[in-house]
């Protein structure tokens, strides 16, 4: 399903951020990915939602390759990803409820069917008495849940999630986790950006660990 083949990325005249990087994951699959800080986890992560072009190599998702995909079929693509940002990306004019519908109303989906999905969710994430909030007056901790429930509402076939506990209680942290095998169970490919070895521990589900742009598995 994912591919990456001898793949490198810098930003202009900078030193790579990945080396050589080679990859495969297969459909389904449920993986950490690790490393310190500035280790680049963050722009692979980036360069998956198809949001960095690689600086050479062979980039492929869902078994077309990204260089090949005209500009107008590529929002298509990321209709089938879900992302969890570090700085939450919510959209500060829609409300909570119209946030996490956002997915939905993109793909086309029946007004009463996304009605009933969102507040499911949202009420899963313990913020119904939050629906009809902005995102400015959320804390981080509740723009996190909103994030997290937008990005997995269209159950995407790929979630990135960029340290998606890093803002909330372990409670709400083990729901989340529970929200994201319960979509792994389904066929999502999940992908979680961490630093939290103590979240990694819980789980027995494969690492990979990005050091100096280039990555070690560690199942």
């Amino acid at each position: 399903m994912i591919k990456l083949s001898k793949i490198y990325l810098n930003y202009g005249n900078n030193a790579d951020i990945l080396k050589n990087l080679d990859l495969k994951l297969t459909s389904g699959s449920f993986h950490f990915l690790t490393g310190p800080s500035g280790s680049g986890k963050s722009s692979l992560l980036k360069l998956l939602f198809l949001g960095h072009v690689p600086t050479s190599g062979k980039l492929s998702i869902f078994g077309k390759d990204i260089s090949e995909i005209s500009k107008p079929d590529l929002p298509i693509l990321r209709r089938k990803i879900g992302v969890v940002f570090q700085d939450f990306r919510l959209l500060d004019h829609l409300t909570v409820i119209e946030n996490v519908a956002l997915p939905l109303q993109i793909a086309g989906a029946r007004n009463r069917d996304i009605k009933d999905h969102v507040n499911e969710l949202i009420t899963w994430v313990g913020l119904n008495d939050k629906i009809d909030a902005f995102p400015n007056t959320l804390s981080d901790g509740e723009k996190q849940r909103i994030a997290i429930a937008r990005a997995v509402i269209g159950r995407p076939s790929l979630l990135l999630a960029d340290e998606p506990t890093g803002s909330i209680d372990s409670n709400q942290g083990d729901k989340i986790m529970h929200l994201f095998e319960e979509l792994n169970k389904i066929g999502t490919t999940v992908i979680i950006a961490t630093h939290d070895n103590s979240l990694v521990s819980q789980f027995d589900y494969p690492k990979l660990n990005l050091v100096n742009g280039k990555i070690n598995r560690n199942e």
